[in-house]
């Protein structure tokens, strides 16, 4: 399903996809099409790796703890 949308793009950048279009037999829809979603995808991957640190990272410690470790590992 497709659904016509209007973009107001600089025009060498409209100018460059439509060479490359013309270079790939493609159209420029469909460049622009693939870079959305790539983009998209993108942002995906980002999410995942943002989501994945977070659920990763330790609980905070409280400044007592903090220095209870530093006592313990003979640092203070």
């Amino acid at each position: 399903m497709t659904t016509k949308a209007t973009l107001y793009l600089d025009a060498t950048v409209y100018k460059t996809f439509k060479l490359r279009a013309l270079d790939t037999d493609q159209s420029v829809s469909s460049l622009v099409n693939d870079a959305m979603l790539a983009q998209l995808a993108e942002d995906v991957a980002d999410i995942r790796s943002i989501r994945k640190r977070q659920a990763a990272q330790e609980t905070p410690l409280s400044y007592d703890q903090a220095l209870q470790e530093l006592q313990k590992n003979g640092v203070i």
